[in-house]
């Protein structure tokens, strides 16, 4: 398996800035090292490179509805990207919960302190953490299970070994190579632009296989939903 420090190596000849034979020098192994994850960082925005979900759980507080997470938090975990599924556990029984928006779980609960199993929750997506309220309000200490979409880990050092499902190394190496064409103030070469592009692509067709398509036909013949205008969530 490759480290950090190869792939660095391989886009910088890719590029043209190393012959055959040559290594990075110091500052431009860091250099790259930094773009390499911060490349990886942006590709977390995109669920098509999320290709795992996580599933944790955590202890409910009786007579609390709102909770942190995030590292250091109440939840003491990576905050997620996004939340798939929540349910929880009474007993030997799973009871799932829906998903509501901000406005709705503000407008639509009118008696928000209502105890009970829980089965609405509102996931706001605040930075460096997130929160979770429940309705009703937990009566009990239940287990939550959380099913959520993590961004990708950053790579920990120059020599950590790469871990990646197949394909993502390719994919590393040649996006890597366009971010270090401008750094080294050379012209992008349009036949790593078409390796980069296609091999990015290989990775998202490779993720989104496991995807849940979800189609909404809530309204879908109403005046403004039509083959024109789209449809939309």
């Amino acid at each position: 398996m490759a480290t950090a420090r190869d792939l660095i190596t391989r886009a910088l000849k890719a590029c043209r800035i190393l012959a055959l034979g040559e290594s990075p020098s110091a500052s431009e192994a860091a250099d790259a090292f930094m773009i390499m994850n911060m490349m990886l960082s942006s590709w977390s925005t995109d669920n098509l490179h999320i290709y795992a979900n996580t599933l944790e759980n955590f202890t409910l507080v009786a007579n609390t509805d709102a909770y942190n997470i995030g590292v250091g938090q109440t939840f003491n975990t990576t905050k997620p990207i996004i939340i798939q599924a929540m349910y929880v556990r009474s007993g030997s029984i799973d009871y799932p919960l829906s998903s509501m928006n901000d406005v709705d779980f503000a407008e639509k609960l009118a008696l928000k302190t209502t105890s009970g199993i829980p089965y609405f929750y509102n996931f706001n997506n605040n930075y460096p953490a997130a929160s979770i309220k429940l309705y009703p309000v937990p009566d009990q200490n239940y287990q939550l299970f959380i099913l959520s979409e993590k961004p990708l880990s950053p790579i920990a050092s120059l020599d950590a070994v790469i871990s990646f499902p197949d394909g993502w190394e390719y994919a590393i190496v040649y996006n890597l190579a366009m971010l270090l064409f401008p750094e080294y103030q050379q012209a992008i070469d349009p036949v790593i632009a078409k390796i980069a592009g296609d091999s990015k692509m290989a990775i998202q067709r490779s993720v989104n296989r496991n995807k849940r398509v979800v189609f909404d036909n809530q309204d879908i013949y109403s005046e403004t939903n039509d083959i024109f205008s789209g449809w939309f969530r």
